[in-house]
């Protein structure tokens, strides 16, 4: 389960979270919109997070989508009212992949996975830039610079920083457009 393997490490100001007003279940609808495991996973609040921060992705998300959660490396969990699905955005491919009807079973059995926690949330690398940088306050996630699409090599530890990552999300965005 989510709450047994995901720890708030840093409450956002609005303590709704997206997730919790889209499930039925009271343990998904009392959820914290915060930093989860320093960073590892953001879960996104009503306050900070709105349309307009899936806005430039709408090729990809349909309008009006909302972010759910994000990643430390600033890909986004989100719910897209046009296709009536739920979605994770990978940004740096500009790429989607459907998760199908109800985030729960992903979150409760999937992320918790330590295979796919590896993979998906690439723990590892986290770890690293983690004990470099410091662990992610809320609204944050780790940018590569350059950027993985214009080259950036993932594995130089140094190329890290830490940004808001709703500018990320959108400069992402418009390097996709001008590639």
């Amino acid at each position: 389960m989510f709450a047994e393997k995901f720890t708030l490490t840093g409450e956002a100001s609005n303590h709704n979270s997206i997730l919790g007003r889209y499930t039925k279940d009271e343990i998904w609808k009392n959820l914290r919109a915060g930093s989860y495991n320093e960073g590892l996973l953001i879960i996104c609040d009503e306050e900070k997070y709105g349309p307009s921060t899936l806005e430039e992705w709408s090729h990809l998300v349909g309008d009006q989508a909302l972010p759910i959660a994000i990643t430390a490396w600033g890909d986004v969990f989100c719910v897209s009212f046009t296709q009536k699905r739920f979605l994770f955005l990978f940004a740096q491919e500009n790429k989607v992949t459907d998760l199908g009807q109800s985030i729960i079973p992903f979150f409760d059995n999937l992320l918790v996975d330590e295979g796919l926690k590896r993979s998906l949330l690439d723990y590892d690398r986290y770890n690293q830039v983690k004990g470099r940088l410091g662990p992610l306050p809320y609204g944050s996630c780790y940018i590569l610079k350059p950027y993985q699409i214009l080259g950036g090599d993932q594995k130089a530890l140094e190329n890290y920083t830490i940004g808001d990552n709703q500018i990320y999300l959108s400069m992402v965005a418009q390097t996709h457009t001008q590639i």
